[in-house]
């Protein structure tokens, strides 16, 4: 941080005195981080312990992990192909018209059955629950960042890391000790890291995005 905000801050008045606590500034970089990958989704995970779920026979909803912003693929561990996602509204349908309501090997689900919940369909039978679910996310930090481990590097793509100086300084320049003269140079720290979250957000979403589907032997493939 000092070598991003070098010399320009400013007391207003009294005795000299460090600007800005180790404190103050972890808590700046872990609101950056935060920020960062939430409006980014630039953390995609599918190896952490929360990234593999237990099935119960009889249970069709499995709590996710705070962290996760969103679920991008999942799959039965005794299978290599992710299974089908669907809604609450194409899943109800389904059971009510017969489809899906014997309990056996799940095959579709879903997220929007509640807040962080997983809803899988058929309900898992006992065969089925002697396997464990395997899910690819886009989530949050894990572990912040602490006094006790300075050294310990954020988990956004470090091509990032950065960035994540804008937002400090900026905090940083808006302390109330701060001379009022560095208040819009810290408008530029905050605008530079804004730019920063709307390229990595359009960086990510064109790597999320699904490449368009070619169909041969149809309308315009003859």
């Amino acid at each position: 941080m000092a070598d991003v905000l070098q010399d320009r801050a400013a007391i207003v008045s009294g005795p000299a005195k460090r600007m800005w606590s180790d404190t103050a500034a972890v808590r700046y970089f872990n609101q950056a981080e935060q920020m960062f990958a939430r409006k980014t989704y630039c953390i995609v995970d599918s190896s952490s312990a929360f990234c593999t779920i237990t099935l119960v026979d009889g249970t069709s909803e499995y709590a996710l992990d705070s962290s996760i912003l969103q679920v991008l693929n999942v799959r039965m561990s005794d299978n290599g192909v992710d299974m089908t996602r669907a809604t609450h509204e194409k899943i109800s349908m389904a059971v009510n018209t017969g489809a899906l309501v014997t309990p056996g090997y799940p095959w579709v689900w879903t997220t929007d059955e509640g807040v962080r919940k997983l809803r899988v369909y058929p309900v898992p039978d006992a065969t089925a629950a002697l396997n464990t679910l395997k899910i690819r996310v886009i989530r949050m930090p894990s572990v912040a960042l602490t006094l006790s481990a300075l050294t310990a590097e954020p988990q956004i793509p470090v091509e990032h890391h950065l960035s994540l100086c804008d937002w400090v300084a900026y905090r940083a320049l808006t302390t109330q000790d701060v001379d009022g003269s560095n208040r819009k140079e810290a408008m530029n720290f905050r605008a530079e890291f804004m730019s920063s979250i709307k390229d990595a957000r359009a960086d990510y979403k064109r790597l999320y995005q699904p490449p368009g589907m070619v169909t041969f032997g149809g309308w315009g493939n003859g």
